[in-house]
């Protein structure tokens, strides 16, 4: 288990899906894929650090503090990892 995206995947059930759990493993996975080698795949290494470092900036947010990343949390992080081409955060 990646414990980021552990952390991701409950944060984005909690505040988006009341806590379903199918929710949760859903975004787990496809948090693991990415972070598992397929994003450095795509995008390259630089790419997949901006995940890691976005997922490290997201964690720790409250939910309300979720609805403004890209507008004020997390921008720098964010920023770069969306300009990599990819929309997965």
């Amino acid at each position: 288990m990646n414990a980021p995206c552990a952390d991701y995947a409950t944060l984005i059930a909690d505040c988006y899906f009341m806590g379903d759990a199918m929710y949760q493993a859903q975004y787990q996975a496809n948090c693991e894929y990415l972070s598992g080698g397929a994003l450095e795949m795509v995008c390259g290494a630089t790419c997949a650090m901006a995940y890691e470092d976005s997922l490290a900036c997201i964690n720790p947010l409250s939910c309300m503090e979720l609805m403004s990343v890209g507008q004020g949390q997390c921008d720098s992080r964010h920023t770069v990892f969306m300009g990599h081409g990819t929309s997965e955060v």
